[in-house]
């Protein structure tokens, strides 16, 4: 008898609901969607740490090196969110997340400055 998830795979797109990075690659599904919740589950797993390291270097790069640590973390957590979409992205078949997206999404927008309180 064929496993579940090939049983699935015949008749149906097999779509990843997941931070989890390993899981994508191992189920190998045809599209993938995320939210925060999930990347934060995600992101506490010690096998994301460089990912998240990634994120928090390239905060301090985009807010610069006098920021403080407070304001490295609030846009860490922006970037570490496009950070797992990324890695995402090489993993699903391409073009399958991208291919409902606007051309606004998938063209180099300009970085918005976070409201300050």
């Amino acid at each position: 008898m064929a496993h579940l998830l090939d049983q699935l795979s015949a008749m149906t797109v097999v779509v990843a609901d997941t931070g989890e990075i390993d899981a994508i690659r191992q189920f190998t599904p045809q599209d993938a969607t995320t939210n925060p919740s999930l990347i934060l589950a995600a992101a506490q797993i010690p096998a994301y740490n460089e990912l998240i390291d990634r994120s928090l270097r390239e905060s301090r790069q985009v807010i610069g090196r006098e920021a403080a640590a407070e304001e490295v973390v609030k846009e860490a957590l922006d970037e570490i969110s496009v950070t797992f979409g990324k890695e995402i992205l090489k993993i699903v078949p391409a073009g399958s997340p991208r291919r409902w997206m606007p051309a606004s999404v998938t063209t180099p927008q300009p970085r918005l400055k976070r409201p300050t309180s």
